[in-house]
């Protein structure tokens, strides 16, 4: 259908608590990220909270049109651009949930920088260092499954992410439990249907070539547990095309007592590879 800017407007009125931007100034401003493109969005929302993602994501289903979640606009691949609604999330779902022990709860707006700051007290910290930790949000972290220098020793995002409270397509949550013989919710039918598929394609899934670090989206290697399908580990790196994060509770590590600088020189490229290889052996990088 054509998108029509007052009907969407009109027809959210008094449902979308947050702030709806279909002017030209707005939409340009959400055009560009730090990639090299610019596509002009649909229109540009604000939510206030969880409910008002599934508010908007439902009502976009309803109406096939087309969405997609940002959070600082930090990637280098155009992720947060597209001819849609954009849904902004990193300007009001910053809060800090809970931080109790060695993982942190937070909304997807919270910069990796502001986390940090807010566990250091207890002596720890999230994992990956993406270069833009001062900016990035925890949901573009774990939409684009995030690293940083250090991913050598602490991997990628995927790997501390204990939960993720999401937003599926129509706009229901995987909190969302059905009544005994009611249809089965949208949570319910993506975990029978990618449990079916994963048992189908399990050899293929086998042989797909592992590298020692990638953190390409769609990983499907130890999605399936004895237990059913983590769903959590196949949304982390699918940037948004999945599900929508409005919560995720993450494993986080001690902060490091220190860091220090060591500058070498070599007289090739292929001595330098060789000796970053064995320093990473003896676990001192």
């Amino acid at each position: 259908m054509e998108f029509d800017p007052k009907q969407l407007t009109d027809d959210l009125r008094g449902h979308f608590r947050g702030a709806l931007h279909l002017d030209a100034l707005t939409r340009g401003l959400y055009s560009t990220d730090a990639s090299l493109f610019q596509i002009q969005p649909l229109a540009v929302a604000v939510p206030e909270d969880a409910q008002d993602i599934a508010t908007l994501v439902r009502y976009c289903f309803e109406h096939n049109i087309p969405v997609i979640p940002r959070g600082a606009g930090t990637g280098l691949a155009g992720e947060s651009l597209g001819p849609a609604v954009i849904l902004d999330l990193s300007l009001r779902l910053k809060r800090i949930v809970n931080i109790s022990g060695t993982t942190v709860t937070a909304e997807p707006g919270v910069t990796c920088e502001a986390l940090n700051a807010a566990l250091a007290p207890h002596g720890r910290r999230i994992a990956p260092d993406p270069a833009s930790a001062a900016t990035c949000t925890l949901g573009g972290m774990i939409a684009t499954n995030a690293s940083g220098g250090n991913a050598f020793r602490y991997g990628y995002t995927r790997e501390y992410v204990n939960a993720l409270n999401i937003v599926f397509d129509d706009g229901s949550t995987n909190g969302s439990d059905e009544p005994t013989g009611a249809t089965p919710t949208r949570r319910a039918q993506i975990t029978q249907a990618l449990a079916e598929f994963l048992r189908a394609n399990q050899q293929l899934i086998a042989k797909t070539p592992r590298l020692p670090f990638d953190r390409g989206g769609y990983a499907l290697h130890d999605v399936l547990t004895p237990q059913g399908p983590e769903l959590a580990r196949l949304l982390v790196g699918s940037e948004g095309t999945l599900g929508i994060v409005t919560e995720a509770t993450l494993r986080t590590v001690p902060v490091r007592g220190g860091t220090s600088l060591l500058l070498l020189g070599f007289p090739t490229l292929d001595a330098a590879v060789r000796a970053g290889l064995h320093l990473r052996k003896l676990d001192v990088v």
